[in-house]
């Protein structure tokens, strides 16, 4: 998750509990809107504070991309695939053999 996706679902979510908790605690609706605004910029400032604190003990440029070593995962995922897709088909053909015989047999 990027870390503006973060810091947004944090202050949705904040807002939403605020108002949520506001109504439960409070009877006039002042109050409910002010105890939506604090809950709102804590959440902010939680979220805020946690990404910089991410930020600041990952180091992104030591996180090398490594394209040979991933295209050489999907050649073989891909290989994978094709050799299951081979037993599939043979699955399917004898059950289809299979039927074929059954019907043969009830007429």
């Amino acid at each position: 998750m990027r870390s503006d996706n973060f810091i947004g679902f944090s202050i949705v979510s904040g807002f939403f509990l605020g108002l949520i908790f506001g109504f439960v605690a409070f009877e006039n609706v002042e109050f409910v809107v002010i105890f939506a605004i604090i809950t709102t910029s804590v959440c902010y400032l939680i979220s805020v504070c946690a990404v910089s604190v991410f930020n600041w003990f990952i180091d992104f440029r030591e996180q090398e991309f490594n394209k040979q070593q991933l295209e050489n995962n999907l050649e073989y995922y891909v290989e994978q695939f094709g050799k299951k897709e081979e037993e599939l088909i043979k699955v399917l053909d004898y059950i289809r053999k299979i039927e074929l015989n059954q019907e043969g047999q009830k007429a």
